[in-house]
């Protein structure tokens, strides 16, 4: 529990309210007790607050000023609204708490963060701890370092800390990296800065940020396991930063931009480029047509049964529809191609769905994965679709403008929600 604050109004003796202090605070009316520690809901909160009419004040100042209004007035702290934020419960709360005064995007000395915060740098990932007890996390990244982080992607991936321990071998849930784990079910502020210079020493704040999802993955260069953080600034009302037009995710597995389906705007598929010097550009515009019509096909009847549709610049579809997420990897055959289009396809589909579904932190929706042909694929590949059904992966196909495919594929996707 942090410390025991009051929202109220310094008015003269007459107006004695109702308060928890014992004996009630003679120059405060209309005041409310709340825990500094806890979200507040702002249904709760005087409408009078916002117009700078209420003041916070902690009891202490309470009762060490109790009778004197004047020095009570001196002594109130600013309310901090940039902290608005939304409870589990979807309500809408009030951080009373607020650990520095730093814009996003801002670049500030090392000094200057020491001053905010009143402690300087350490190390990466930084526990700390507030006057009132309250646990909050600092984290700094660094373009030299020899972890590697991306701050460019969305969401962006930060790499926990060595074992202290064992420097060679696996990162290890404690520490930071467990601080970062547990923070999924807190509710601990984390601040994300970016070393800029070296001399001298400069950060940019990146902002408030939250982890969203974290893998432990093998690093074969490394020969060990690292801890990869999946974080989202979190929306405080502050000011936005305008990454450079120069800076591009080092990351070429990050979730790309969502847009609407255009297949007739877009650049030739990687998947439909030419594969040999002998085919001519009649035979790739061909293919890169049959693409675009059966991305269309497809699209059209995915949103007549409210599937939210979308593509990138690696996905061909990309869809939503309630606690479920299509991915759709689209290959044009004509039975002399089908074995090489599979196997392109596949890969294709396995990366898309960690690039586009897991690095988005959509874990916890049901994943749909979705071949789909130009055509009806060659009859001695029956048992092999058959077969990756059985493990997760459905086929679709056109056939006379329309979709077909595996009677199971073509029901779970076109059918109701599950």
């Amino acid at each position: 529990m942090g410390e025991v604050i009051g929202v109220g109004v310094v008015g003269p003796a007459t107006y004695i309210s109702e308060t928890t202090l014992d004996p009630p605070h003679q120059n405060i009316r209309s005041v409310a007790w709340y825990d500094s520690a806890l979200p507040i809901e702002l249904a709760k909160i005087p409408d009078s607050l916002r117009t700078g009419q209420n003041k916070i004040f902690p009891q202490a100042s309470l009762e060490r000023f109790r009778g004197d209004s004047t020095l009570l007035e001196q002594s109130p702290t600013e309310v901090d609204f940039e902290s608005v934020r939304t409870s589990p419960t979807e309500e809408p709360t009030l951080n009373l708490r607020k650990h520095h005064a730093l814009e996003p995007g801002g670049v500030y000395s090392a000094s200057r963060i020491r001053s905010e915060f009143n402690k300087g740098r350490t190390k990466g990932i930084e526990i700390l701890y507030d006057r009132d007890d309250n646990r909050y996390i600092r984290l700094f990244s660094s373009p030299d370092s020899e972890y590697g982080d991306d701050l460019k992607s969305d969401p962006m991936r930060y790499v926990g800390e060595k074992n202290f321990d064992n420097p060679k071998g696996d990162q290890v849930p404690n520490r930071g990296n467990g601080a970062l784990i547990e923070s999924q079910d807190s509710n601990w502020p984390i601040y994300l800065f970016e070393k800029v210079s070296e001399n001298p020493v400069k950060h940019r704040y990146i902002g408030q940020v939250e982890v969203v999802d974290f893998e432990h993955n093998y690093r074969p260069t490394k020969s060990k396991r690292e801890f990869d953080f999946y974080l989202r600034r979190i929306d405080l009302g502050e000011s936005s930063i305008e990454p450079s037009l120069e800076e591009e995710p080092t990351d070429d597995l990050a979730p790309g931009t969502l847009r609407d389906i255009r297949p007739r705007s877009r650049n030739v598929p990687e998947s439909e480029e030419t594969i040999s010097y002998e085919s001519s550009k009649k035979k790739q515009a061909k293919a890169t047509n049959t693409h675009e019509q059966t991305v269309e096909i497809l699209r059209d009847r995915l949103i007549a049964e409210n599937w939210d549709c979308h593509e990138t610049d690696e996905t061909d579809i990309l869809a939503m529809r309630d606690n479920q997420v299509l991915l759709v990897e689209v290959k044009s055959v004509n039975g002399s191609n089908d074995s090489h289009q599979l196997r392109k396809a596949l890969g294709q589909l396995h990366e898309n769905c960690y690039r586009e579904v897991v690095r988005r932190g959509w874990n916890d929706r049901t994943l749909l994965a979705s071949l789909a042909f130009s055509q009806p694929p060659a009859d001695q590949y029956s048992g092999y679709i058959e077969y990756l059904r059985r493990h997760g992966i459905e086929t679709l196909w056109i056939e006379n403008e329309e979709i077909s495919g595996l009677p199971e594929s073509v029901d779970r996707i076109t059918g109701e929600s599950q």
